[in-house]
């Protein structure tokens, strides 16, 4: 006789299949994609390993490198552009494509992502659940799944952020864990120099600690934090260290960036509340309800859980204030904020007591998140629909504008406008009727009922089409 399974024994079964439909969906939304170049940045890297190989060094000044309008003293990214140097090179040698070798990189940081987290997750003493919620989050994430298919620094980004957040959790003495941390801190920092707000996630552990311990011992945490970050950025970084101005002229050309705006990545008039609306939507639009699940799930929670949900909801919060005060918005500033932001989400949801609740929160996050990066993994595998649009409507394009936008004036057929959802196309477009241009057809976009963000600019562009005005003979 068939001894039928405990409840014990079915909710494993359960958990085990719920993690094999997750890591399906993580493989399945990442579809390794070869040499095709989804954005210019995307070559920066390849270019810098070109210079270092032919220069014999491993200094990744951009001034180095043929990167186009990007040359200049740069040693932006760097731990990234190193990284990818010892990726490009065997990659070569084998006869494999540069820039699909540094999608798989992607892939393989990401998944290392999913287990540090949900690992610590455990170590926070979120359940099985919880932890299954976790990694489903992070499989769907669209902004994971976006930069999983771009040769930049955020899948890096994102694997140290989830080891800032693991190192904490780990049973060896403070200490040990500040010097660890430190060092992940200083690497983080040779990426992106905003990592340095990541920062919050190394003191949670210690917030319940503050009466018990005294001054002195919070000094050498402190001191190992600290030493250990320079130690770790300058061996991240020594190139940085050696040549301190390079490295203040990359912050500098970015700030310049950041404060003239970068169109259509910026408003036409910037202010405070718009820029902080503009960050909302984006969060809102693509992620449902995780964002106010995270930041008020510390409400209903307590304890350990409680003190984790803050730390790892103000890692984000900190980064939306500090870029609502810069004139331009892109999603993957956010990179080492959104992670700590889905594990405080899943902290949230365990903290609700009623079952039923639990599973419509997590349906709630979890739809609008799969769908979204459904339609990024399906933008990165296809051809221009704007150019099918044209097929399918008999347009024959004679002029293609985009931004900065053109001059109006010169002789055309059917002009082309990129269409981003922003303010400067809508305005171009009106402007260009009132002069004569006729609008006979608009593709909109598979983003475009989103706000503006480089899903636009880089996977899918719509575009306003218009018949240029007769020219006088």
């Amino acid at each position: 006789m068939t001894v039928p399974i405990a409840p014990r024994d079915q909710g494993r079964v359960l958990l085990i299949g719920g993690w094999v439909v997750v890591l399906l969906a993580f493989f399945a939304l990442r579809l390794i994609r070869g040499e095709a170049v989804i954005n210019a940045d995307e070559l920066i890297p390849l270019k810098i390993a070109e210079a270092m190989s032919a220069r014999g060094t491993l200094d990744p000044n951009w001034n180095f490198a043929e990167v186009g309008v990007f040359k200049y003293d740069s040693y932006n990214f760097y731990f990234y552009n190193v990284l990818a140097f010892f990726v490009i090179k065997p990659a070569q040698w084998l006869g494999l494509p540069p820039l699909g070798a540094l999608r798989v990189v992607n892939l393989a940081m990401q998944l290392a992502t999913l287990w540090l987290a949900c690992n610590a997750l455990r170590r926070m003493g979120a359940d099985a659940r919880s932890q299954l919620l976790a990694g489903a989050l992070i499989a769907v994430a669209p902004g994971l799944v976006q930069d999983a298919y771009m040769a930049r620094p955020e899948s890096l980004t994102y694997l140290l952020v989830a080891l800032l957040v693991w190192v904490p959790t780990i049973e060896i003495s403070p200490v040990s864990r500040m010097a660890w941390a430190g060092l992940v801190l200083g690497a983080g920092m040779a990426v992106k120099a905003t990592f340095a707000s990541a920062v919050l996630l190394v003191f949670v552990p210690f917030a319940a600690r503050e009466r018990e311990d005294s001054l002195r011992k919070a000094g050498r945490w402190a001191a190992a934090l600290g030493l250990c970050a320079i130690a770790g950025f300058a061996l991240a970084a020594p190139y940085a260290v050696i040549h301190p101005r390079v490295y203040l002229s990359g912050l500098g050309h970015l700030a310049d960036q950041y404060r003239n705006g970068h169109p259509p990545h910026s408003l036409p008039v910037y202010s405070l509340l718009s820029q902080a609306l503009w960050i909302t939507r984006y969060f809102v639009e693509l992620y449902g309800p995780l964002l106010p699940i995270a930041l008020l799930g510390p409400i209903w929670l307590g304890g350990r859980a409680q003190r984790w949900a803050i730390g790892l909801a103000a890692c984000w919060f900190v980064l939306a204030v500090y870029f609502a005060t810069e004139r331009v918005f892109f999603e993957r500033n956010f990179a080492h904020g959104l992670l700590p932001l889905l594990l405080a989400a899943a902290l949230a949801v365990q903290g609700v007591k009623w079952n039923v609740a639990r599973y419509l929160l997590a349906a709630a996050m979890f739809f609008p998140m799969s769908y979204w990066s459904v339609q990024v993994a399906l933008a990165t595998r296809s051809a221009s629909g704007a150019r099918a649009y044209e097929v399918n409507h008999n347009l024959n394009v004679t002029r293609r504008i985009g931004l900065p936008l053109e001059n109006p004036n010169t002789p055309c057929d059917i002009a082309a406008v990129s269409d981003f959802n922003d303010p400067w196309t809508r305005d171009y477009v009106t402007k260009l009727e009132q002069s004569g241009f006729t609008l006979v057809g608009h593709y909109r976009g598979r983003f475009a009922p989103l706000v503006t963000s480089t899903l636009h600019t880089y996977l899918d562009p719509g575009a306003y089409y218009l018949k240029c005005p007769r020219q006088p003979q």
